[in-house]
């Protein structure tokens, strides 16, 4: 990987502070993990405080004294056995250099084979739901930890991988690395490197910048400053993709945060991220700075192909807890070239924006030496034509020709003027009933 040549700083960094450390690093409690349910079922219920509002995961260390501050004088025996377990299950018998090695065996019963349930029945083509089998898992996790560094990794074989088509490795043997990384943590600042699902946002709601959904790659994170106030940033290469040439083109993506939880409920985090790519693209530094701005960054010259994203994420807990996201993607305040388009002032582009992108489909037709597109997707229709419909038992498709002005419609009699007054072309046009 490129980013591979930005870790190797970080690392000899985490080498060389080692000695200056004044606390000892913690692995992180993973998002699958047996204890996390127990875990957000106590926070969600008021009984525990949440180590870290809007960010998982969670530090073994900071959940261990936040199960310690809990008042197990006031909490019903259920909630005190419950905080009693995990306690027994993370806090360390001994401070020091140590190491741990461990095994799981697993057996899950599933009525779909994806990560997120959510997917079914959604996407084009819709995931389809189902099937409904057992699956098995066994897995082997090792962890050293000495001073401010810490190594963990946890491979296991999951048969549902295989199945699941969210699962990128290409071999599909159900094998998996769930977590692998190092880790040097000082009192306020994080270098991290490795494999671990993440999420910001509300916790057990995906975050939209950055979810553990589907899965996670190889990252480089930095966290700096006090656990009040802080910057986090991550970079990673996503998978390459390749174009209409057949060239490579290589893909990263680098996301900042600033993250406030002052003394009180609330607690606010700003963020943004930027995806590059492009034919020999690497993880160019000036997206590696971590108190610079993205959308600040794209403006530079030479940055090529770019894609903006900024977000802001809430959370307000108490009896009823509160919490919002909220995103810009694909930001653009000024036209760059002819074809950029002032947007609407209302509730409606103009027919003549759906021409000029109609127009630019079929110059990609004439390039790839097509004579033309048949759009039957509703999106794709209103896209290109601006056409606003419904999907109904009635089919509305629209043949685009490669060359020509007009498209050629095909729809039902009842629709004949929704189309005669928008977009005039050539149609043919069909009755329900033979006497209609």
């Amino acid at each position: 990987m490129q980013i591979a040549r930005v870790v190797r700083p970080f690392l000899l960094l985490l080498c060389a502070a080692a000695p200056l450390a004044a606390q000892e690093a913690s692995p992180y409690v993973p998002l699958g993990h047996w204890s996390m349910p127990y875990v957000e079922h106590l926070i969600a219920s008021g009984a525990l405080r949440d180590p870290t509002p809007l960010t998982r995961p969670i530090r073994q260390a900071d959940l261990v004294r936040a199960l310690e501050a809990v008042d197990t004088l006031v909490v019903s025996d259920a909630v005190y056995a419950t905080v009693r377990r995990l306690l027994r299950a993370f806090r360390r018998a001994a401070r020091g250099p140590s190491y741990r090695l461990a095994g799981d065996v697993g057996l899950t019963a599933a009525t779909y084979d994806v990560r997120d349930p959510l997917e079914l029945g959604r996407g084009v083509p819709a995931r389809p739901y189902g099937p409904s089998r057992l699956y098995g898992n066994v897995g082997a996790e090792a962890q050293l930890q000495f001073g401010p560094g810490i190594a963990v990794t946890h491979l296991y074989e999951d048969t549902r991988l295989r199945t699941d088509p969210d699962w990128f490795d290409g071999r599909r043997n159900g094998l998996r690395a769930a977590e692998a990384y190092v880790s040097g943590q000082w009192r306020y600042a994080e270098v991290f490197f490795g494999v671990l699902d993440r999420n910001w946002g509300p916790s057990g709601v995906p975050g939209l910048l950055l979810s553990s959904n589907p899965y996670d790659l190889d990252h480089l994170a930095i966290t700096l400053g006090p656990p009040s106030v802080h910057l986090q940033a991550i970079v990673t290469e996503l998978d390459p993709l390749t174009d209409s040439t057949g060239a490579t083109v290589n893909r990263f993506m680098m996301q900042h945060r600033l993250y406030v939880r002052p003394k009180g409920r609330w607690t606010i985090a700003l963020c943004e991220g930027s995806v590059w790519s492009g034919v020999g693209r690497q993880a160019e530094p000036w997206y590696l700075n971590i108190v610079n701005v993205g959308y600040l960054v794209q403006g530079y010259a030479g940055t090529g192909n770019v894609n903006t994203f900024t977000g802001v994420d809430v959370e307000r807990r108490g009896g009823t807890t509160l919490f919002g996201q909220f995103m810009l993607d694909d930001i653009q305040y000024q036209r760059q070239a002819a074809s950029d388009l002032k947007p609407a002032s209302y509730d409606r582009l103009p027919l003549e924006w759906h021409k000029r992108r109609a127009k630019l489909l079929q110059e990609k037709l004439v390039e790839d030496g097509l004579d033309g597109i048949l759009l039957t997707n509703r999106w794709n229709i209103i896209y290109f034509t601006g056409l606003w419909h419904t999907t109904t038992e009635r089919p509305l498709q629209v043949f685009l020709p490669a060359k020509g002005n007009d498209p050629v419609w095909f729809f039902a009699a009842l629709d004949r003027d929704l189309v005669g007054t928008w977009w005039p072309g050539e149609r043919e046009m069909y009755f329900d009933f033979p006497h209609g």
